[in-house]
């Protein structure tokens, strides 16, 4: 094949390749870097294992391995071998900002045993695809928030909420005699004697 037309070629089959239709993507990961999701309606079961879609969303321009571009969309056609606990990559299509398309690895450019590693991204993938059975659940999925992650700088946090301060109870714990509140001090007034009243003279009798 012409040297010129392998990029076009490459292109034509990343688009191809790419789930057509109806998605329904599931988160399995998020925080404020990225986040993953496996599209269910993409899942197909055969003798080999479980193909899937799947789709890594990051906040912050991603370095891919192998390659020194960046992206920021990572889509993922993977086989998942469940019994052998390794998966095989059938297609990645990396893209930018905006979903301008960057580049395609295919399978002869990828490793097709790879080992799930506990703890890592991949194993959740690989526990979500092998155990999931359409309307049972058991399956551990995250809340989808919007397509957009947002990154640290742009997201902000909710102002946390003071605590109400409890008020004090005015019951007293035990039963007992309440004591009156004590007034003030009032110095006595000096007692007056009451002064005796005035009585008007006696009148004399009058002469007949």
């Amino acid at each position: 094949m012409n040297k010129h037309l392998r990029p076009v070629f490459a292109m034509l089959l990343a688009l191809s390749a790419l789930p057509a239709g109806a998605v329904s993507w599931q988160g399995i990961k998020a925080n404020d870097a990225m986040r993953a999701e496996i599209d269910t309606d993409s899942l197909e079961r055969g003798k080999e294992g479980v193909k899937a879609w799947d789709e890594e969303l990051y906040a912050r321009p991603e370095q891919a391995r192998p390659g020194d571009f960046y992206f920021r969309v990572l889509k993922s056609h993977t086989l998942y071998r469940c019994g052998a606990r390794t998966t095989g990559y059938l297609l990645k299509a990396y893209y930018g900002a905006d979903d301008a398309y960057i580049k395609t690895f295919t399978p002869s450019d990828l490793p097709q045993q790879n080992p799930v590693i506990p703890g890592t991204l991949e194993e959740l993938k690989y526990e979500f695809v092998c155990n999931y059975r359409k309307g049972k659940a058991g399956v551990k999925t995250v809340p989808a928030p919007a397509k957009k992650v947002s990154t640290a700088s742009t997201a902000k946090a909710a102002p946390a909420k003071k605590p109400v301060a409890k008020a004090k109870s005015s019951k007293v714990s035990c039963e007992c005699e309440k004591v009156p509140a004590k007034s003030p001090a009032v110095k006595p007034k000096p007692r007056v004697k009451p002064a005796k009243p005035i009585l008007p003279p006696a009148k004399s009798p009058a002469a007949k």
